[in-house]
């Protein structure tokens, strides 16, 4: 086998599967009749790429390392080749690198293909609009998908709910986060998800197959009133979007150094007042359109998490929500009007001598 080294780019999102378990640094190579198949199989993720036997090589397995075999190719020069034969990766400089014999899952790559065939699929459409959330895709079990709730995408990660609007008709539905690289690579608008039974689903694009496995979801439905009426508040703040970045980049230089990186959001008339809550004291003060109603209530955030969701917001301005009533208030809301996405952050315990 013969390969362009651009011809195996593909082993970076292989690469991105790759895992401590048995198999999941293990990249299997079959050659049957007019096709070649590279399989991984990890702990939540069976990825194949097929590509056609452009040379004819006679039916053979290897079993290398995803990630030895990945830095190899890294290093040849760009329009490199890379022989694989006889046991041997072979560089077209005369360097030769023996394939241990490595053990792997036995597993017969054109059945596994076939059985994904004629099963029931949905289409999920408006994918870019992830791009808004998925910074806020949670990494426990439960939390690490993003869901799509009466047509918005949403995730939780235990410190900031996020979620936008799609076009998706969709009362409920999930996407575990692994089909995140695949929406990235390739740029999609939309993805056609087969279900091929109760523990896997699968996608095919340009000539890679994903069978990711199904994971539950531990995001409560976000629109009942129940859940909304802790995210729904009385008032709200407009303000600069790259001002308030700023600001916090440069206030989070002494807060971060601080116990949960905890400041202090004050909102006066016309403006808005950043505070480390604990000592050495930074202070900023930047403009703001805030309601009446606001005049000197303040709130106290976490800096890390306000900075990852301004991060993600585009508008030139974000509308900051919250209720002045400290018995009350657990969340502090912010908008990105234009593009229709919402992220809410809790709030800290308030304490005293925190003005």
């Amino acid at each position: 086998m013969k390969f362009k080294k651009e011809e195996l780019n593909f082993l970076n999102l292989f690469s991105t599967y790759t895992d401590n378990s048995i198999n999941g640094d293990k990249l299997r190579i079959s050659v049957k009749q007019d096709k070649i198949y590279f399989y991984q199989s990890s702990i939540s993720t069976k990825i194949v790429y097929e590509t056609k036997n452009l040379h004819n090589d006679s039916e053979r397995e290897y079993v290398l390392l995803t990630s030895q075999f990945l830095s190899l190719i890294k290093l040849c020069k760009k329009d490199s080749t890379v022989e694989i034969k006889d046991d041997f990766i072979i560089f077209d400089d005369g360097a030769k690198y023996q394939i241990n014999d490595y053990e792997s899952e036995d597993i017969n790559i054109q059945e596994l293909l076939s059985n994904a065939e004629n099963k029931e699929s949905r289409v999920v459409k408006d994918l870019k609009k992830i791009d808004n959330i998925k910074s806020f895709v949670g990494k426990d079990t439960g939390y690490n998908n993003v869901v799509i709730m009466d047509n918005h995408f949403v995730s939780y990660n235990d410190s900031v709910l996020a979620f936008t609007e799609s076009v998706n008709k969709v009362k409920e539905d999930k996407l575990t986060s692994n089909v995140l690289p695949v929406l990235s690579s390739f740029v999609l608008e939309e993805l056609e998800i087969f279900n091929i039974d109760d523990e896997f689903d699968y996608v095919k694009v340009d000539g890679f197959h994903f069978f990711f496995e199904k994971v539950d979801n531990q995001i409560p439905f976000i629109f009942d009133d129940d859940v909304k009426q802790s995210y729904t508040h009385t008032n709200k703040v407009s303000i600069n979007t790259d001002d308030l970045k700023y600001r916090l980049k440069r206030i989070n230089v002494s807060s971060k150094m601080n116990i949960d990186n905890k400041i202090v959001f004050k909102f006066c008339e016309n403006k808005i007042i950043l505070k480390t809550v604990e000592s050495p004291i930074a202070e900023e003060t930047l403009s703001a359109e805030v309601d009446k109603e606001l005049y000197d209530f303040y709130a106290i955030v976490y800096c890390s998490d306000i900075l990852s969701i301004v991060d993600n917001i585009k508008n030139e301005f974000i509308e900051i929500q919250i209720t002045p009533d400290i018995n009350e208030v657990s969340t502090i809301v912010f908008k990105d009007v234009e593009n229709k996405s919402t992220y809410i952050s809790r709030l800290s315990e308030y304490m005293e001598d925190s003005e």
